[in-house]
């Protein structure tokens, strides 16, 4: 088993602390295996099987439980005693109302709380005005490249752009096993987690919607750009703003990631025309039925996941015309990023550079490409992007 260490610890952190956990992110990343890792652990510390309390809201044995006043009654009965007790929820959002149950159970300070859900309306604005202040939340991604090569050190870079991380493919040897896998489970994200979720029923607009995004990622577009691409190359009629409202649903899904853009003249970000990034190269090749392995953008994709799981706020960045693929802050430190295959060709190296030698401050700018000649100039830092993913570098 893969110990999900940037997850665990920040259980461990937040242990004990008078707020909800909540762990969300996309279907099958790993979210039930880290209950089970944190739970494992209190037990390691002196908790008792007593004191833990997990139900998975997906199993039938806990349908009874589906309304909040019926969770509420069944956890007020089980902690009676005077003991530190830790509830641990899985897929909360089946529940009715379940913000109203967790919040009053909250009120006991005996009683310690973690949940997770597959949906980012766990912490819509509503939801988040009703628990103001009494939650922290973390994002749970597929495995890293790092975490993938644990679970199988035979795995190379270019089978992870294929198949990604998600837990359920890695290891796996046969190829055909992994994509009835990745197929799916992306049929279950579309159906579940947007389709039935949100009560719509156009499963083809939903479909190449998702497929245009992931073969389109890092790329900018408006919505307008979208909606007439899908009707003038598969001839699916949409307006642009019912594919405006999907594109909220699928990153609700955790399928899709939107990132705005930064103009570093006019120190504004604009409004329009933002970049889009998939979750997993895996769903991604079931998506293009493992077509148009534009490599550039896969590796561009993962840089971005990488860079959220170490916890930098991310822009994608425009200087007079000129891209930065992504403004990294954290801490309140900046970090400039451009991502390449290769800086062998002189043309494709002169124009990475001449984004960077754009920016007049003296933050870090970095260059990460597969090369393994250093292509460091004036400053600016050429680093391999294979090393930087399996955790080998620090930025």
């Amino acid at each position: 088993m893969v110990i999900r260490e940037r997850e665990l610890n920040w259980l461990k952190e937040w242990k004990n602390k008078d707020v909800i956990k909540i762990i969300t992110g996309v279907r099958r990343s790993g979210k039930s295996t880290i209950m089970f890792q944190y739970k494992n652990w209190l037990q390691e510390n002196g908790v008792t099987d007593k004191q833990i309390i997990y139900l998975n809201f997906e199993n039938m044995d806990t349908i009874e439980l589906h309304e909040s006043t019926e969770l509420h009654k069944y956890i007020k009965e089980k902690t009676k005693e005077d003991l530190d007790y830790y509830l641990l929820f899985d897929e909360i959002q089946i529940v009715n109302k379940w913000e109203v149950a967790i919040n009053s159970l909250n009120l006991d300070k005996k009683i310690d709380i973690v949940i997770t859900g597959s949906n980012a309306k766990l912490l819509s604005s509503e939801l988040a005005t009703y628990l103001a202040g009494r939650y922290v939340s973390i994002v749970v991604y597929p495995f890293s490249l790092r975490e993938s090569r644990i679970k199988d050190s035979t795995l190379i870079l270019q089978d992870y752009m294929t198949f990604g991380g998600f837990p359920g493919v890695v290891g796996v040897e046969n190829n055909h096993s992994k994509s009835t896998f990745l197929n799916d489970l992306l049929d279950s994200v579309l159906l579940k987690d947007v389709m039935l979720r949100n009560k719509i029923n156009n499963s083809h607009l939903l479909r190449a919607l998702a497929s245009f995004i992931f073969q389109n990622s890092g790329s900018m577009f408006s919505i307008r750009k979208i909606a007439n691409t899908i009707k003038s190359e598969l001839g699916i009629n949409s307006k642009e703003e019912t594919v405006s409202i999907y594109i909220e649903y699928l990153k609700e899904a955790y399928l899709i990631y939107e990132l705005e853009r930064y103009d570093l003249k006019g120190r504004r970000v604009f409004s329009r025309n933002n970049k889009f990034y998939g979750v997993d190269p895996g769903l991604r090749t079931s998506l293009t039925s493992g077509g148009n392995k534009d490599y550039g953008h896969i590796l561009e994709n993962l840089v971005f996941l990488e860079l959220l799981r170490r916890g930098y706020k991310l822009y994608t960045g425009e200087i007079e015309g000129y891209e930065i693929d992504f403004i990294c802050e954290k801490n309140e430190e900046i970090i400039y990023i451009q991502v390449s295959l290769s800086l062998m060709d002189e043309r494709t190296r002169e124009r990475e550079l001449r984004s960077l030698e754009m920016i007049e401050d003296n933050y870090p700018k970095i260059i990460l490409s597969l090369d393994t000649l250093d292509f460091s100039k004036s400053g600016i830092k050429n680093i391999n992007a294979e090393r930087f993913l399996n955790g080998e570098i620090d930025l």
